[in-house]
């Protein structure tokens, strides 16, 4: 009997520290587990992994042997084979990598001289140094598993550059959810070489930037790659009624008269009439901008373009050079009023605030403030083909950015347009982040409310009589991101033509930027040579490059 009241108040007085103990060895036994089978790490959901990488100090960390992992990174699965390795590529004999990844061998560890390197770049200007980023093939080339290789030239504006040590610093993203970063050694004589892969279609984004040993920074570069292109799809479900509706809405326009508003201006010795145009339509306000049309023009003589504005609240301007050889007009976005003064702009645009990104209005497809966006657009095209210069087969619509995403509007709900140009079209396939994991581009979060304003369900519908053609993708450009532009690309069924540029992000391309322009559908792009184009990047009537 004495042994059981032992016993009792022996368990009363610890009771209070036993979950403690148990705590302990879940703690113990869950690290065992986790460090040594991968698989259950994997399962984790994101919420799950970074609420252990808070809360649970013997939760081993992701890292990985040879590059340093992103801490910012919310959900990096673990992987028992580094995401991006280190290689040394072939000595340099050109500005251009040619081969395959069989001729590179593994990095030997060296260790660079400091001090030394501190005294030659005392003595010599680092800012004369840059590099030169290319890939071992071409856009097209690439597919699920295969690797692809980073390669990293070191350039100097002046001749017998010192031997000086300079760093690479890098960021590896993709569409697979991975990510790595490291920062490496690079000099004149011994190019830095990257080799990494991705096991889905879709893209790799590539961030790197050049600094010497004090941290000034001499060099960038923005890029990437992509893989399987054409089995890169659209991520959402298409509505079922996606037709019925959009018939539906542009239906109410019969309703309303097209009797507009065409106003002469002024534009001093210009060889070109210009108007200032309402266009009555459906919605809170009319479409509105400027037309230019050549004065002595006959009848039927001319082609026909109608431009597409960037985001942003622009202020209407009558165009100062407008074009001697054809009709354009420059559609406002919004439906402003013309000729106004700047404060009527300013409060309009504090009104608006960052349009589009509205969650609550964006889960409603007829709340939505892209609804009558699209309205003001087919209204305006309704209007340019009843102009009688017009010859009434040369309609080209263009635009980048937003002016892109309306240019995939149009073409897919306008007959008669003969050639669309939608340079990096913005908030296409939304679902691609929420449902395929794909990196996020700056557009509105997914609803599928916003289904109904996805360019990759007009693409559809885009007829064979109209030349789709993507002519501004940057392989670096995350406001649109590659992947969300070839989703659209793959389901134009017409003819159709992509440039991709390599080094630049949301932007004009620059003067010496890489370019790639492919034709046609891209599962047979693997037996052609891609065309090589150079790089404009002067548009003379281009919107800057805004979302």
């Amino acid at each position: 009997m004495k042994k059981y009241i032992i016993l009792l108040l022996t368990c009363f007085l610890f009771a209070p520290f036993f979950p403690v103990f148990a705590q302990r060895a879940v703690m113990q036994s869950s690290t065992a587990v986790f460090g040594q089978n991968q698989d259950v790490v994997r399962q984790l959901t994101a919420e799950e992994y970074r609420r252990r990488r808070i809360n649970d100090p013997l939760y081993p960390q992701a890292e990985y042997p040879g590059f340093a992992t992103l801490d910012d990174y919310p959900f990096v699965p673990r992987r028992s084979e580094p995401i991006a390795t280190l290689i040394v590529p072939e000595p340099r004999t050109s500005s251009t990598v040619s081969g395959n990844s069989g001729a590179y061998q593994e990095l030997v560890n060296e260790k660079a001289d400091v001090e030394a390197s501190k005294a030659a770049a005392a003595l010599f200007d680092t800012g004369n140094f840059g590099f030169k980023v290319a890939f071992d093939k071409d856009i097209n080339d690439y597919q699920a598993g295969e690797p692809i290789i980073f390669r990293f030239d070191l350039t100097c504006k002046t001749s017998n550059p010192p031997d000086i040590p300079l760093y690479v610093e890098w960021k590896r993203t993709g569409d697979d959810g991975l990510s790595g970063a490291g920062r490496n050694i690079i000099t004149i004589d011994k190019p830095l070489g990257l080799s990494t892969s991705m096991d889905k279609p879709g893209f790799i984004h590539f961030e790197a930037t050049l600094k010497d040993e004090a941290g000034k920074t001499l060099a960038t570069f923005n890029g990437g790659a992509g893989v399987d292109l054409a089995n890169i799809k659209a991520a959402a479900k298409e509505p079922e009624d996606f037709d019925r509706y959009w018939e539906k809405v542009l239906g109410e326009l019969n309703d309303v008269a097209l009797f507009p508003e065409v106003k002469k201006v002024s534009v001093q010795n210009a060889p070109v009439d210009v108007y200032a145009v309402v266009i009555p339509c459906t919605g809170p306000r009319p479409a509105t901008g400027y037309l230019s049309i050549p004065a002595k023009a006959k009848p039927g003589s001319l082609p026909m373009e109608l431009h597409l504005q960037a985001y942003g609240m622009r202020i209407p301007e009558i165009p100062k050079t407008p074009p001697e050889d054809k009709i354009l007009f420059d559609l406002n976005a919004h439906g402003l009023d013309l000729g106004e003064s700047r404060d009527y702009y300013n409060r309009f645009s504090q009104k608006i605030g960052h349009y589009g990104y509205d969650l609550k209005e964006n889960s409603n497809r007829d709340t939505a403030y892209f609804k009558y966006m699209v309205v003001r657009l087919v209204r305006t095209c309704e209007y340019m083909k009843t102009i009688p210069q017009w010859d009434g087969k040369n309609f080209r619509v263009w635009g980048y950015s937003q002016g892109g995403l309306q240019t995939l509007w149009a073409a897919g709900l306008v007959k008669g347009i003969s050639e669309a140009d939608a340079g990096m079209p913005w908030s296409c396939n939304l679902g691609g982040a929420p449902i395929d994991q794909r990196l996020k581009g700056g557009c509105p979060e997914y609803t599928e409310a916003m289904n109904y304003y996805d360019p990759v369900f007009f693409a559809k519908r885009i007829p064979e009589t109209c030349l789709m053609y993507f002519n501004r993708t940057g392989l670096g450009d995350y406001t649109s991101p590659p992947s969300s532009v070839v989703s659209v690309y793959n389901n134009v069924p017409g003819p159709k033509k992509i440039t991709f540029y390599q080094g630049i992000g949301h932007e004009e391309p620059k003067a010496d930027s890489k370019a790639y322009t492919l034709e046609g559908s891209l599962d047979s792009q693997a037996d052609k040579t891609p065309k090589t184009t150079k790089a404009s990047g002067t548009g003379k009537t281009a919107s800057p490059p805004a979302p």
